[in-house]
């Protein structure tokens, strides 16, 4: 199936974009961690200014989306694209221009986990709902274009952030607490103007965003759903059934949502078991997105060079996203992440080969990189698949709970860092994210449920490794 060339499906993707864009800025905070607790801790007499104290930020983040992601996708599917769009812009300005005046390290924290939880659980899933209303058969393509720009994000924004506090490059400087920061005024003064900055272009993406990210009208859509069950009918003649996730002819409920309602799905074993999958692959990635440069530190690397292994850190996971987006639909859901599972785990084992020069570090990281950003393009597709219209709510819950895993890499470095270092913990988040690849492949699911009254939705279905294994009709 092809993107057909639609002008108001282009801007819907355009918007989403625009919009992932701002909220992938969370990325930026591993490369500012250091500005920031030098800023409060120096610059404000704020002795809770620490970088293990500023990470307390991530799993506050994760609570606001645990409880608005379900929230915003049940909004979504009655209010429509647009007004959830506003609604995540007005929470999101409203709690980041306030930055620019904050003095104290929670006061912080408390605004931009707010900020950036809250815009999350709004809009994330309804920029990539809107996308696939527009292009149904394309779900793939869109989520890895869209979710692109949740890393692309920080790879600008690293820098600019870099010239505007930093622009001299100065070193960090190590204190007895084991926390580094920047001595000199002249680079943690900058941080107010920082923000001045991030909230001019924040703004005007957001604009964009609720300008661009309209729904289709009630004819487009039906034109586009017979489109799509035209071409589900003429797979349908040469798969297995997937009986076990809808209780009915799939054709038929495809059109009615998939599964009769939410609560059905949470039902549904295999839901919980994926879901869990999922948290356990997203260790890696919470890891490298707060304490790369912390990491780097290790090695006394310069500041520059950091900020520019962060930047093209997350340049590569804008572009792999896309690339993993593609690839969903050409290749088993259950092939790729085989890839990615042993690719992570192989390279985590390899840090201490790498530290002793810049370019290996480097080139150490983007490799990390490739593997680690294929969680978010690939499973937001997958809960479309299985769950039909309810997909998007689905994969809000799912993206909920793996909020534990943010939570579990906050402990982690805040008690266990400093006990056995950041190498020691990388390799702990390592293997937990190996358990992704046993729980895909050494245990087979497709044999729960069998037990005396489990409902439809839980009954052992061999259909499910299907939806696993199958390799989809190519876009």
């Amino acid at each position: 199936q092809k993107m057909a060339w639609n002008i108001k499906g282009i801007l819907a993707v355009a918007g989403g974009f625009c919009f992932h864009f701002t909220i992938g800025s969370v990325y930026v905070f591993g490369g500012i961690t250091t500005y920031l607790a030098s800023y409060f801790h120096l610059g404000q007499g704020d002795h809770y200014g620490t970088e293990r104290m500023l990470l307390l930020f991530l799993p506050i983040r994760g609570a606001v989306m645990t409880v608005t992601m379900p929230i915003g996708a049940r909004m979504e599917r009655k209010w429509g694209s647009t007004p959830l769009m506003i609604l995540s812009a007005v929470v999101f300005m409203a709690t980041t221009i306030p930055l620019i005046w904050v003095k104290n390290t929670f006061g912080f924290i408390f605004l931009f986990a707010v900020a950036f939880g809250a815009s999350n659980g709004f809009g994330y899933v309804t920029a990539l709902s809107c996308a696939w209303k527009h292009f149904p058969e394309s779900k793939g393509k869109c989520s890895g274009i869209i979710l692109c720009a949740f890393a692309l994000g920080s790879f600008l924004l690293t820098f600019i952030c870099e010239a505007i506090v930093n622009p001299n490059d100065k070193p960090a400087t190590l204190y007895p607490n084991g926390e580094y920061y920047f001595e000199s005024s002249e680079v943690y003064d900058n941080v107010p103007m920082m923000w001045v900055y991030l909230n001019i272009i924040w703004g005007v993406l957001l604009v964009l965003a609720c300008v661009f990210c309209r729904d289709p009208t009630p004819q487009e859509a039906e034109a586009k759903r017979e489109e799509s069950m035209t071409a589900e009918k003429e797979r349908a003649d040469s798969h297995v059934s997937t009986d076990f996730l809808i209780g009915k002819d799939e054709t038929k409920e495809e059109d009615e949502g998939g599964i009769p309602d939410v609560f059905t799905g949470l039902k549904h074993i295999h839901f919980w078991y994926l879901t869990l999958m999922y948290t356990f692959g997203l260790f890696m990635d919470y890891f490298f997105a707060m304490t790369y440069k912390s990491l780097g530190d290790e090695y006394h690397y310069s500041d520059l060079f950091l900020s520019t292994v962060g930047s093209i850190y997350n340049l590569m996971n804008a572009l792999f996203r896309i690339v993993w987006g593609f690839l969903y639909e050409r290749f088993a859901f259950k092939t790729l992440y085989l890839i990615v599972t042993i690719g992570t785990c192989a390279l985590a084992a390899t840090l201490p080969a790498v530290g002793m020069f810049g370019a290996t570090f480097l080139i150490w990281v983007d490799g990390c990189v490739l593997f680690i950003s294929a969680n978010f393009p690939l499973f937001p597709p997958l809960c479309s698949k299985m769950y039909g219209k309810l997909g998007p709510s689905m994969y809000a819950i799912a993206t909920s709970v793996t909020n534990f895993a943010g939570i579990l890499v906050f402990l982690g470095n805040y008690y266990l860092v400093p006990i056995v270092g950041d190498r020691a913990f990388l390799w702990i988040a390592s293997g937990i994210n190996a358990t992704s690849f046993l729980m895909l492949w050494a245990i087979d699911i497709s044999k729960w449920g069998e037990k005396k009254g489990a409902d439809k939705y839980s009954k052992r279905d061999p259909s499910l490794e299907y939806e696993l294994t199958q390799k989809p009709t190519a876009g």
